[in-house]
């Protein structure tokens, strides 16, 4: 955690931890650059997009069945970015390409059903305001 002087540290730690605490500078915070953050939004994404097809395997391996095209189809139309009647995007584009604040707002109003249940929508809910600190 940056502090703005060694003594506001020492404050921090004494009132947070209790006496007995030691604060070693560790020199200035470097900020990460647009780039470097692009890269961590790219691959946190990426890692959530993962998770999402594992948990349909899992989900089709407990029902002992692939998923049907129609359960299939519901499922990609859920993920559907439509403006004007038309696709724009998708969820699964937006979480690749790092762009989670929009992928997280369009989320938010997916309609559950017994694939993309209450439970899941909540915890990529949840892993996406975490990730952009929400």
């Amino acid at each position: 955690m940056p502090f703005a002087t060694e003594q506001y540290a020492v404050d921090w730690a004494d009132s947070y931890f209790g006496d007995g605490y030691t604060v070693t500078d560790l020199g200035p915070v470097i900020e990460p650059t647009e780039a470097e953050k692009l890269a961590a939004r790219q691959s946190f994404g990426k890692e959530l997009l993962n998770e999402y097809l594992i948990d349909n395997d899992l989900i089709s391996k407990a029902w002992g069945r692939p998923f049907t095209p129609t359960e299939t189809a519901q499922q990609a139309g859920k993920f559907l970015v439509i403006a004007n009647g038309v696709v724009v995007t998708t969820i699964q584009e937006l979480l690749t390409l790092g762009s989670l604040t929009q992928a997280l707002a369009i989320m938010q109003n997916i309609v559950v059903d017994d694939i993309f249940t209450q439970e899941r929508k909540d915890k990529y809910i949840n892993k996406l305001s975490q990730f952009l600190n929400i």
